[in-house]
């Protein structure tokens, strides 16, 4: 990409090839979104996407540039099974340390529930 030897739109026709590894290589390549309707498309692929890897490069693009209204967002991958997808959620609440509860993420799975649960909470009694 800085070379420019691929494109921006051959990066995302490789984000939707069979293989994992070419999609995670893809979205890894493509950084962050770069405008407001490629940040919905990486939301979107966000909650589209199975393969664990290529979750968290997703995660991880959408942590640039993050916007403090996106909680409602963040805060629901807070029980995501991808221990990436959790820490990009801990990270991007550290940005906003006046405005969220702070959260960390665990490696044990048996945990993720209850560790994300007064996350969940909070953002409940916030929509309410």
């Amino acid at each position: 990409m800085e070379r420019q030897l691929c494109s921006r739109n051959l990066l995302w026709q490789y984000s939707f090839d069979r293989s994992p590894i070419v999609r995670k290589i893809a979205v890894c390549a493509l950084e962050k979104p770069i405008n407001e309707y490629e940040r919905e498309v990486f939301w979107e692929r966000l909650a589209q996407e199975s393969e664990g890897g290529v979750r968290g490069w997703y995660a991880y693009a959408l942590l640039q540039d993050a916007r403090k209204n996106e909680g409602s967002k963040w805060i629901p991958l807070s029980t995501d099974i991808n221990w990436t997808v959790r820490w990009c959620v801990s990270e991007y609440l550290a940005m906003f340390p006046d405005f969220f509860p702070q959260f960390e993420p665990t490696h044990d799975p048996d945990s993720i529930i209850s560790k994300a649960s007064p996350l969940i909470q909070w953002l409940s009694g916030q929509t309410e």
